[in-house]
């Protein structure tokens, strides 16, 4: 009687702690949209307002955002400094998807090593697998459900530098003609973020957001190659920071860097191009190779087993 009740309620609890875990996990990914909501309200021209009950709030806000906020205020104490300053950087490389800070994302992934660990511990407890196997297999699924995380910042990394690389050549044509036809840099980039939308767009918005905010430009477009690490965009910050400082036309050095730019577009054009038998050689041997051998060599095996059977 106990092990019926038992297999019915496994799969209800695995059900609700999934759905809990997801609910939890969209709180935690909106928690800045709503603390610039609440600072927004705390700008608004109504300064005297009546104090809402708790009972009033939506469920949201009295149980599972205390919750998240109280959980990323408690791993925020424990977690090495420098942890968390390694995890900030490649965010911001990544280009801070859904506005995640190192916090954020050390509870997610913590989140998910857990549920992953009850799940895994619920199946293999059904499979009466024994203790040493099971710990090798807990462990395991536990060190993947941490590491899932990482592969997926770094997997949005390397697309954002793809695109990033692929689409700078034709951003400094356009900054470049913008320049010598007299407008400052400042404008020119202002026309790139109205023309162009993706990634390189996005971060010269935030260079002029920075220097409209008072950032010196040097420092500004700095911050921006360490965003970003690519040796073209960081010769291009070199560039714009010594023709200020030296007094160099600086229509003639974005025009240099224009050109080196799409030189270095096209050499990595070709190495990837040169790179494209070896990663055919893996399909080739074993998914085509096999294929062509069956067709060939199959009906002169058949024949050769029958003439050995005929003997």
């Amino acid at each position: 009687m106990f092990e019926n009740i038992t297999f019915y309620l496994i799969p209800v609890l695995t059900f609700f702690l999934v759905m809990s875990f997801l609910y939890l996990l969209y709180e935690l990914l909106n928690a800045k949209r709503l603390r610039i909501r609440s600072r927004l309200e705390g700008l608004s021209l109504k300064q005297v307002r009546i104090a809402e009950d708790i009972l009033d709030r939506p469920f949201r806000e009295r149980t599972l955002m205390v919750f998240s906020q109280w959980l990323a205020s408690s791993a925020a104490k424990v977690t090495p400094v420098e942890l968390t300053k390694r995890i900030d950087r490649k965010l911001e490389r990544a280009g801070r998807p859904q506005n995640m800070k190192a916090i954020e994302f050390l509870v997610v992934e913590g989140l998910i090593a857990l549920v992953m660990l009850f799940l895994c511990v619920v199946i293999l407890r059904g499979l009466h697998y024994s203790f040493l196997i099971s710990l090798v297999l807990t462990l395991g699924v536990i060190l993947l459900s941490l590491a899932i995380p990482w592969l997926l910042v770094t997997r949005i990394e390397l697309k954002r530098t793809r695109s990033i690389r692929k689409s700078l050549p034709d951003i400094m044509d356009l900054i470049v003609v913008s320049v010598e036809a007299g407008l400052s840099l400042d404008m020119a980039l202002t026309k790139v973020v109205e023309k162009y939308k993706g990634f390189v767009a996005q971060e010269f918005q935030r260079v002029i957001r920075d220097i409209q905010l008072g950032k010196p430009r040097k420092e500004a477009f700095k911050d921006m190659t360490d965003r970003v690490k690519i040796e073209e965009l960081s010769s291009l910050v070199n560039a714009i920071v010594q023709s200020e400082q030296l007094g160099v036309g600086l229509g003639y050095a974005l025009r240099i860097q224009a050109d080196l730019i799409r030189e270095k577009r096209q050499q990595w054009i070709e190495a990837q191009a040169m790179k494209a038998p070896i990663k055919m050689l893996f399909p080739l041997v074993f998914c085509i190779f096999p294929c062509m051998f069956i067709i060939i060599l199959g009906p002169a095996l058949i024949t050769l087993i029958k003439a050995l059977k005929g003997v």
